[in-house]
């Protein structure tokens, strides 16, 4: 071999090595397995922060005593993505010295004493709230099992909490009405402001609450008056203005009643307190969990399903404005069939499944995910979990506006779902980006290495931006794997456990024994170090507005990347449709017509609506045609006063004729023409990338033909124009959907050849 070649050769290596390593960008001409595209001109909705909320199902347990000592910026420090507390089962249920109690809930100097029943002492719920507090954090109390002296018959369910109503709903208002004026008393109604309250885990639940003849319908009117009577008390001690509050119901699977029904009660029942229609509700929640990592649980919903049942059934009784959260969920078992302590595995699988988890979670317009535990001790102390990364990373995207990636090709290995999220904040130019390898398999080993491209990038000044980059999987921010190794290494078998999983990331809260609880302690400070989320830092070039970086992503993998000093080459497009014509449409079904009928008293001149009652030959729609659309927004106007509202349908597509429908829109309403007529504005913030086609599907008419009529549509679309000015927009006359209007003497001329169409 020759000097040159030798060089050559030597040169080679060092850049395949240098490659592998992450030293520099990776340039190849092969195309990698998975492609995402993101476009920073294509910018939605702004994300949000999804994994705020900790839950803690004893207030005893980590936010009294072993709170006290605790350093002031603890969580502001290691987690600052928390910001609420939520205290489950908070003000009753339980107190030591009662058969089966384990620990003391009910708020009472002797909670044994039936013949007193104003002996107040919520000295333990103070001390939790105030540390909380004193972390910079919200505490949400949930409020509802009802103290055991306020039961004529109390009964303990699965979870060591009385199950049963109060003997006296008066009473028991006189006993959260006192817990109001304490808190007001102690932090002030401006502190309480920021509070959230609830009434009941899990309200259908009959493990959680249950009438004293136990039929579904006894207990169902023995919540309804539970809730109304709680609300009260903290309206009345706290001020309405001040207050929200809400319920969570399992939602997620049956119950032992409709868990529907409430909303429709607090929307239009008899307030069981007041007499008046209806109860103050600010949010609903319900929970979610898979049975165990990557298979779902029987006879369960899925997590999209189980928060629109929830939303839909708000706005069919008017409830608009909610909020809608998920407040305990996650995985109930490890692979070995027990349960795991915070629901959550130590493996780099949770990494993945939290990534996806918080792209479903924008997507769908999930107000929050809460969290059970963030470390080997769940909350001080402990070892950080690769769930705990996931949420530290996705929180530096809060703010940023959403790109959605546009995905080609196929994965590597079999299973491998490879998606992924970004963010762009013009005003700090900043790109976020997290990229995940999930598998259902928690077994699965195969890798992939995607090709990540940036579209209409630029650098804000010079010609290169900065790539910071986080790993987290078997080999960077993740403890289990020397775990694992170490517990075969000393011998452990299933018996070394005790009832939790040995896949629960509270490893020494699992073991059984003493001596391996000290063995796992003797090794915690290099656990530590193999769980620390470290960081490279890099400086790229970006050539022709464009960018691709390739990372190598093990199984189960995640990616986040953080590029400064990046600007976009556009901006994204606003088209607005007010329904005056059908030239900003791309097509509609035949049975709509303009209805220019009554401008003044429904506020808009020009609506569509049916031309005749349904049924007709299918759904009436309205279909949009631009190019990577974001985003839309619509308003439409129902008779509310002659039927039941039932909502709009919208679908998304790349190519027009495949179809997929968006379930992640919130809406407002606003009522019209003295409350006869309710204007509905939809927001859908989050389009799938490289969406093309949208389509607007009437409703179902229930009453009359003419109800409803869509008012108005607002599209996001993203400029893909390469110009320095972004000035210019190429219309090749294909169709009408660029042209902003024409006149009625104009078509379009199909030619055989050459241009596919012209006027």
């Amino acid at each position: 071999m020759n000097k040159g070649k030798i060089v050559s050769a030597i040169f080679s290596s060092f850049l395949l090595l240098s490659i592998v390593l992450g030293l520099f960008p990776r340039i190849a001409t092969a195309a990698a397995g998975v492609q995402l595209t993101f476009d920073l001109n294509a910018q939605g909705q702004t994300l949000t922060n999804k994994f705020y909320d900790l839950s803690a199902w004893d207030l005893n347990e980590n936010w009294t005593t072993k709170a006290d000592g605790q350093h002031a910026n603890y969580f502001s420090s290691r987690y600052p993505f928390i910001n609420r507390v939520q205290l489950m089962i908070a003000t009753g249920g339980c107190y030591i010295g009662y058969p089966g109690c384990n620990t003391n809930r009910d708020l009472f100097a002797d909670p044994s004493d039936k013949t007193k029943l104003n002996d107040y002492k919520f000295d333990s719920l103070i001390q939790a709230t105030s540390n909380i507090v004193k972390q910079g954090l919200k505490p949400y109390i949930v409020t509802g099992n009802v103290p055991i002296k306020l039961s004529s018959k109390p009964v303990l369910g699965p979870f060591q909490v009385n199950v049963r109503p109060p003997a006296d709903y008066e009473a028991y208002y006189n006993y959260i009405k006192a817990m109001g004026d304490a808190l007001v008393a102690k932090f002030g109604t401006e502190e309480l402001k920021g509070w959230q309250w609830g009434v009941v885990q899990e309200y259908e639940n009959r493990d959680m609450y249950l009438a004293d003849d136990e039929s579904p319908g006894s207990t169902r009117i023995a919540y309804f008056k539970l809730y109304d009577y709680t609300v009260a008390a903290l309206q009345d001690s706290i001020g309405s203005a001040n207050l929200t509050v809400g319920a969570h119901a399992m939602a997620v699977s049956p119950g032992l009643w409709s868990h529907l029904e409430f909303i429709d009660h607090v929307a239009k029942g008899k307030n069981f307190k007041t007499g008046k229609i209806g109860t103050q509700i600010d949010f609903l929640t319900g929970s979610y969990y898979d049975q165990k990592p990557g298979v779902g649980a029987p006879a369960s919903k899925s997590l999209e399903h189980t928060i629109n049942l929830l939303r839909s059934r708000a706005l069919q009784n008017g409830l608009t404005g909610l909020k809608f959260g998920i407040d305990e969920g996650r995985i109930l078992q490890g692979p070995d069939g027990k349960d795991l302590l915070s629901r959550v595995v130590g493996h780099s699988f949770q990494a993945a499944a939290d990534a996806r988890l918080f792209k479903q979670l924008q997507d769908w317009n999930v107000d929050w995910f809460s969290m059970w535990g963030m470390n080997t001790e769940g909350v001080w102390g402990g070892v950080d979990s690769v769930s705990a990364h996931v949420a530290n990373l996705s929180y530096k995207m809060v703010g940023d506006r959403q790109l959605n990636p546009v995905l080609s090709g196929s994965p590597a290995g079999t299973g491998n779902e490879v998606g992924g999220i970004g963010g762009f904040k013009a005003e700090e130019n900043k790109l976020h980006l997290m990229v995940y390898n999930y598998n259902a398999d928690m077994n699965a080993s195969a890798g992939e290495t995607p090709a990540i491209t940036i579209k209409n990038i630029a650098p804000a000044s010079g010609n290169t931006v900065t790539v910071k980059q986080w790993t987290v999987d078997d080999t960077h921010g993740n403890f289990w794997p020397a775990w694992w190794s170490d517990q075969a290494s000393r011998g452990f078998q299933d018996s070394s456990y005790n009832i939790w999983s040995k896949y629960s990331v509270e490893v020494p809260s699992a073991l059984k024994n003493y001596a391996d609880r000290e063995y796992w302690y003797s090794k915690e400070e290099g656990y530590k170090k193999q769980a620390e989320l470290k960081s490279t830092t890099r400086s790229v070039a970006v050539n022709g507005g464009s960018l691709t970086l390739y990372p190598s992503m093990g199984h189960h993998g995640v990616v986040f990347y953080e590029i400064a000093n990046a600007k976009s080459t556009g901006n994204a497009q606003i088209v607005t449709d007010d329904l005056n014509d059908w030239t900003r449409s791309y097509m509609h079904s035949d049975g709509l017509i303009f209805d220019t009928g009554n401008a003044a008293i429904l506020g808009d001149p020009s609506r569509v609506m049916r031309k005749a009652p349904f049924p007709g030959p299918g759904a009436e729609s309205v279909i949009y045609k631009y190019p990577n659309m974001v985003s839309l927004s619509a308003t439409a106007l129902f008779a509310s006063s002659s039927e039941t509202i039932s909502d709009y349908k919208f679908y998304a597509s790349t190519d027009g004729k495949t179809w997929a429908e968006q379930s992640g829109w919130k809406s407002q309403d606003t009522p019209i023409n003295e409350g006869l007529w309710t204007k509905r504005t939809y927001t859908l913030g989050a389009l799938p990338g490289g969406t093309q086609y949208v389509k607007i599907e009437f409703p179902a008419e229930e009453a009359y033909f003419y109800s409803p009529q869509l008012s108005q549509v607002q599209l996001a679309y993203a400029n893909t124009c390469a110009c320095a000015d972004n000035s210019v927009y190429a219309d090749d006359l294909n169709d009408w959907s660029v042209a902003y209007s024409h006149t009625a003497g104009l078509a379009i001329r199909y030619a055989e050849r050459g241009s596919a169409g012209r006027p």
